[in-house]
């Protein structure tokens, strides 16, 4: 029960609490970027986003927990090491791609092009392990926020695109046809996720 009941939270918090895009203002030009494009590298870019988060949790929480927190006692150079290796770990995982990718794929690599490195390099990737360290979240807790963060990115992105779609059928002065007002919307929809902002594991 209580496993059906940490997963629910953690699609809560992931979904809405801490959405990256409506909520935390992370990822937007991705956002728009991916809600405008249908081709299949957008699905590509969802998977290795997911696996470069999931990877880069898993990976930071152990170092932070088994190597940073026992040497480093100094809070404010704690962080800051920490910030550190964040970052220095998604680089390393997003290289392990490239090879990986030109080694066995070469085609699917040479159809991704920036696509590749916007997945493993986006923001998001890196808040998301910069909540779970605020959050003070257990490896447990932290790989089920990775993995309903990255999905709340998902839905987001299929959110602003039927937004999109239906903003081109509203009769509105030219001056706001488009973008404008697709960021508008945004907005909007952005003030209904804004009461769940504070929102944590119970635990």
């Amino acid at each position: 029960m209580n496993l059906i009941a940490d997963f629910f939270y953690a699609a809560v918090l992931g979904f809405f609490s801490q959405n990256l895009s409506f909520e935390m203002g992370v990822c937007t030009g991705n956002l728009f970027k991916l809600s405008a494009d249908k081709s299949v590298r957008r699905r590509y870019y969802f998977v290795i986003m997911l696996i470069t988060t999931m990877l880069a949790t898993a990976v930071t929480y152990v170092t932070d927990a088994y190597i940073i927190s026992y040497f480093v006692t100094d809070t404010v150079t704690g962080d800051c090491i920490r910030g550190f290796v964040f970052v220095a770990v998604i680089a390393v995982i997003e290289i392990c791609f490239e090879l990986l990718l030109s080694w066995s794929a070469p085609n699917v690599r040479k159809m991704l092009g920036g696509y590749l490195p916007s997945a493993c390099m986006n923001s998001g990737v890196l808040a998301i392990l910069l909540l779970n360290r605020q959050f003070e979240y257990g490896l447990y807790q932290s790989m089920l926020f990775s993995l309903m963060a990255v999905m709340g990115f998902v839905v987001s992105v299929l959110l602003m695109q039927l937004l999109r779609e239906r903003v081109v059928l509203v009769r509105c002065p030219e001056t706001m046809k488009g973008t404008p007002l697709a960021l508008l919307a945004t907005a909007i929809l952005s003030l209904a996720f804004a009461g769940l902002t504070d929102m944590t594991f119970p635990y």
